[in-house]
């Protein structure tokens, strides 16, 4: 481990290794998997049980903690004051890890329980040892967020059959207000995981195919608007003005083939804007351990 820090729901961050609020020797709990909750259903006229489904439960990491020695109780107590302000049983937080391959991963987590073992006056000693409980509702690590940008021809240095000359990709094509582009895409985690795709006005319809699978409509966007499909929810959402709207797929969409990015091999992205707006296609990779 390189790095390990916790950053509050108040924005604050504290480095758990070098701050001063470091680990203690207890360390922390939460680095590898978590638990699975597999469901089986059984029968007196077959043998064994089967599988019905499962789902990963939520986490419950555990850092164990020193707020060191100060040059006043005054200052103690401040810092102490600070740290413990950073949790909140229904805010998120978030744990920040760096691997030896500088890997950045991230956690979100809420305060489960906090110390409680005030037999002394710690402010008197300026030195208190604690564990602070956390739980993780949704358990996995991600990985930053990854934004393509599909550009269409229009703004391309280079437009032709071929790709742009200097990557050699994908070509990106444009004929009567068509744009179209494909990427291969890998999914840097260990999970499956959601896109969004957004097109921006103007644009009378739009198309993402993700490995034979499509998600298509003709759709005039409003000027100043964008329109967000995402695959987590089967969903299309309108964004003006700062506000979203939801917006029935019947409207919307011909297709709704969501398909989520595999890990592993590289998917195969083909994005088709009947207009001038350059669509983008956002995902964060994610992990069930952060080792």
């Amino acid at each position: 481990m390189k790095g390990l820090w916790w950053r509050g729901w108040d924005g604050s961050l504290w480095d758990l290794i070098n701050g001063p609020v470091p680990l203690s020797n207890k360390g922390l709990r939460g680095l590898q998997r978590s638990m699975t909750d597999v469901r089986t259903t059984s029968s007196s006229n077959r043998d064994g049980q089967r599988q019905t489904g499962s789902s990963e439960l939520a986490r419950q990491p555990i850092i164990s903690v020193v707020i060191t020695e100060t040059d006043t109780e005054l200052e103690w107590v401040q810092l102490y004051r600070a740290w413990s302000r950073s949790f909140d049983s229904v805010k998120y937080g978030a744990l920040i890890y760096l691997s030896q391959e500088d890997e950045l991963l991230e956690m979100a987590c809420r305060l489960e329980r906090a110390p409680d073992n005030y037999d002394e006056d710690w402010a008197r000693w300026q030195f208190m040892q604690g564990t602070w409980e956390l739980v993780a509702d949704d358990p996995y690590w991600y990985l930053p967020t990854v934004s393509e940008v599909f550009e269409s021809a229009s703004t391309s240095p280079v437009n032709y059959y071929g790709g742009d000359g200097a990557s050699g990709g994908y070509p990106l094509v444009r004929s009567a207000g068509r744009q179209a582009g494909r990427k291969r895409i890998t999914n840097a985690g260990s999970e499956p995981v959601h896109w969004s795709a957004r097109f921006a006005a103007p644009s009378a319809g739009f198309e993402v195919e993700i490995d034979g699978h499509t998600v298509a409509g003709a759709y005039p966007i409003p000027d100043g608007a964008i329109l967000e499909l995402d695959s987590e929810n089967a969903a299309f959402w309108l964004w003006r003005a700062g506000t979203r709207e939801h917006v029935p797929y019947f409207e919307v969409a011909s297709s709704t083939d969501f398909a989520q990015l595999q890990p592993g091999d590289a998917s195969e992205i083909r994005i088709v804007n009947q207009g001038a707006g350059v669509p983008t296609f956002t995902y964060r990779p994610r992990r069930k351990e952060a080792l």
